[in-house]
């Protein structure tokens, strides 16, 4: 959720609100939130993914959920891509500089280039 003060301008998103609902429900073990994951980061970067868009939130929750599926071995390639087609887009560019800062250590410094 958003910090916004005004409840109409609220911004609830899919990485924020899914592990609260998820123990509710009692969904599946992580492998099958990872699918959900990358499910949820197509669709934004289906609805959200162009150049034209300079939302670095709405930026920053396609890369955060696409980079949570641990399972995906090229999503560091894949994201790093995405980020490369909306090229001259500063929020992309930030938005996916913060989101790989937060999972850095999933990056091997050995095999940095390969995976980029």
């Amino acid at each position: 959720m958003s910090s916004e003060s005004d409840k109409s301008k609220r911004g609830y998103r899919v990485s924020r609100i899914l592990p609260y609902i998820i123990p509710t429900i009692q969904l599946p073990e992580k492998p099958k939130l990872y699918s959900l994951y990358r499910k949820a980061s197509d669709k934004l970067y289906e609805l959200w993914g162009s150049k034209e868009n300079r939302s670095e939130e709405q930026w920053r929750e396609i890369f955060r959920l696409a980079l949570a599926d641990k399972e995906n071995q090229e999503r560091f390639r894949e994201q790093f891509s995405r980020m490369l087609k909306v090229q001259h887009n500063s929020e992309a560019n930030e938005a996916l500089e913060s989101e790989l800062r937060k999972v850095r250590f999933d990056l091997s410094e050995e095999n940095l280039c390969i995976q980029l």
